[in-house]
């Protein structure tokens, strides 16, 4: 908890403060990546599955309750709402070493070259939507290379240069925001990580909401002058939206932070939902 809500308070004071500043609290302050990441993407071994989505995927009817409370609509951009879905996979990529058959190996069998140096596919998965009119990012499923590589590989220490690059959630989302806004990417308003499993975040907010049991729209909000506030923003499922806003600061027309955060299950969910409301910071 402790550790969570000193997170929390670094990521704040980053979101808070100009670039020259937030050195004092985060590095690196800036990604390494920027725009649409097409070819980045094909480079660090990721394969885009966006065009197989279906309208399903992208329709958030179990949400429809807090997401009209927003003013939001829950439609997919695939019959005519406006939440468009962005997915990629860490394995079957374009850059995959083939085997001599032309055949894709087994995803944990899988290696790309990146500079000369070879790097082993890690079986990450990254599911966001963006709604462009709202102007929210929905963290839908997410599992960072490290997690999946350990998992894929059978090992629990991996060191990070064997790590793509380009991996984190707060860089995949940025991509996909900027294919998703047409040039207005200041208008970022809303973060939700929905259908939380992470282990670390649920005992966050089962701590600080005093139960996990369900809790329907409209949730539990927090806000910066409560300790569970931070402790929230400094929970792993926090951390995407965090780095997104601290590290596009000049994309993003000035300092924007995390105004509040609210706990809720959608309709029929059994894991909790958080929602991060974003405004401009001092």
């Amino acid at each position: 908890w402790t550790n969570a809500v000193c997170k929390g308070h670094k990521y704040m004071n980053a979101m808070r403060v100009n670039e020259y500043k937030a050195y004092e609290f985060v590095t690196p302050l800036r990604s390494y990546f920027d725009g649409t990441m097409e070819s980045d993407f094909t480079t660090w071994g990721w394969n885009d599955e966006t065009p197989t989505l279906t309208w399903k995927t992208c329709t958030f009817d179990k949400f429809e309750r807090a997401f009209s409370a927003l003013g939001m609509n829950w439609a997919s951009d695939k019959t005519g709402g406006d939440n468009r879905c962005f997915s990629i996979t860490h394995y079957d990529g374009p850059a995959i070493e083939r085997k001599p058959n032309g055949q894709l190996p087994y995803p944990g069998q899988q290696y790309y070259k990146v500079h000369g140096l070879r790097h082993r596919a890690t079986g990450a998965v990254a599911l966001i939507g963006v709604n462009n009119v709202a102007g929210a990012i929905h963290f839908m499923n997410r599992k960072s290379p490290l997690e999946a590589a350990k998992e894929l590989w059978g090992v629990e220490q991996i060191p990070r240069i064997q790590l793509p690059l380009l991996g984190a959630s707060s860089d995949i989302a940025w991509a996909f925001w900027n294919r998703a806004m047409a040039g207005n990417l200041q208008n970022i308003n809303k973060f939700f990580s929905m259908n939380i499993e992470n282990p670390t975040t649920q005992l966050l907010i089962e701590r600080a909401v005093g139960t996990m049991d369900e809790l329907p729209w409209p949730g539990k909000t927090f806000r910066a002058d409560d300790e569970r506030f931070y402790a929230l923003l400094g929970s792993p499922n926090s951390l995407g939206a965090a780095w997104f806003l601290i590290q596009h600061k000049r994309q993003l027309g000035g300092n924007k932070i995390i105004t509040s955060i609210t706990v809720f299950h959608g309709e029929g969910k059994e894991d909790p939902t958080m929602l991060l409301e974003v405004g401009y910071g001092p």
